[in-house]
């Protein structure tokens, strides 16, 4: 049952995300919604009276999903695959592996897969689109790697 509601809050903003990329009025301001989000977070972390630096501290769901929602309305909005931002799918994906099932981690990369192959034509996907399509499930099962020595070793230590 945990996984459902995970999942289901992590793909509702990545639907969304995708919607108002892929609506050529709203595409272009892409990068205001994205400055938009950040500080709805910061806002909503200041109310909650958290601080700030400690990223992922008690909400981690409520900021995935807000950290999700802004890298890809950002990397989607610089060119989706071909982004300067790319990369950032990596430390989100890292941070799915950690505190989300997984499950949820499983089926969040390949909606994230999809979310790019929608967003870039098939005509457009060349070698170094695929390339970086695959990595992002070989990050994942990477960051699932890290994440089960780390349990290991913590249970170990304690």
């Amino acid at each position: 049952m945990k996984s459902i509601g995970q999942i289901t809050a992590i793909s509702i903003p990545l639907a969304l995300s995708y919607v108002y990329l892929s609506t050529p009025t709203t595409s272009e301001y892409s990068f205001h919604a994205f400055f938009v989000s950040i500080i709805v977070y910061i806002l909503l972390k200041h109310l909650n009276q958290a601080r700030i630096l400690p990223i992922l501290s008690n909400s981690t769901l409520d900021e995935i999903v807000f950290i999700g929602f802004s890298f890809h309305l950002l990397i989607g909005g610089t060119g989706g695959i071909s982004s300067y931002f790319f990369f950032l799918n990596y430390i989100y994906i890292f941070f799915l592996a950690f505190f989300c099932t997984t499950l949820t981690s499983f089926l969040i990369t390949l909606e994230i897969i999809i979310f790019y192959n929608l967003l870039n034509p098939s005509s457009d996907l060349n070698s170094f689109a695929i390339s970086a399509l695959i990595s992002l499930p070989m990050n994942l099962m990477l960051s699932l790697f890290a994440k089960k020595q780390y349990n290991l070793a913590h249970k170990i230590r304690t």
